[in-house]
């Protein structure tokens, strides 16, 4: 297998299995029942697709990487620092946010001795510090970052003669995405980000880059 075709493998498999966990990632309860009582039933889907998304994350990483290596300009330098700082924060936020809420579910829950009601509000008072410092400016400098690697991305490409379309959908990419992971905004956030790679391979401006370094 040559680079190109692993290069495609990880535009093209990245987004694509990021959008297949979005749609299976359960979706927590603004209010009732509660995440206890929301967790039990799919508490073992829960903690792995939080555990396959860090994975996940870091092939989103590549992907990000991909798009602006070769080429020189503030754009792709931005993208790609704002690419490093996505892998740092997101994976954090989501070990956190996600694993956290799964594994002290499972831990207050196996014990009998401890009293439910209180065991319920110990996992919604976890679950819902996450708006809160530290966990809150995590998740928004995660966030961000996506939004702003893509954005950086969407320029530089632009600058080197990519197709508007493929520009829009990365911002679409970035801003679905940065909204939430799980679907509908994860999952359009993905196959949009996936529409723009799959642009940008046909017309030639990812695959076979290396080496080649543009100025903007």
């Amino acid at each position: 297998m040559d680079r190109g075709s692993v290069r495609t493998a990880v535009l093209f498999g990245a987004p694509l299995l990021m959008a297949v966990a979005s749609l299976v990632h359960p979706h927590p309860p603004l209010r009732e029942p509660g995440m206890l009582a929301f967790l039990r039933p799919r508490l073992s889907l829960w903690i792995d697709v939080h555990v396959v998304q860090l994975f996940l994350v870091l092939l989103l990483g590549v992907a990000l990487w991909l798009l602006t290596e070769g080429l020189a300009g503030r754009a792709a330098t931005l993208s790609r620092v704002a690419t490093v700082f996505f892998l740092v924060f997101y994976g954090a936020f989501d070990s956190v946010a996600g694993i956290g809420t799964g594994l002290l579910a499972r831990a207050v829950d196996a014990d009998p001795a401890l009293d439910p009601t209180a065991v319920a509000g110990l996992v919604d008072r976890y679950w819902l510090a996450r708006f809160e410092s530290p966990i809150g400016p995590l998740i928004a400098l995660a966030d961000l970052s996506w939004l702003a690697a893509t954005a950086a991305a969407a320029d530089a490409l632009r600058a080197h003669g990519a197709a508007r379309s493929a520009a829009i959908l990365l911002v679409v990419a970035g801003i679905a995405f940065g909204i939430d992971h799980p679907s509908p905004t994860g999952t359009i956030g993905m196959l949009a980000f996936l529409a723009a790679n799959v642009r940008l391979v046909r017309d030639g401006l990812l695959v076979g880059r290396v080496g080649q370094v543009a100025t903007a």
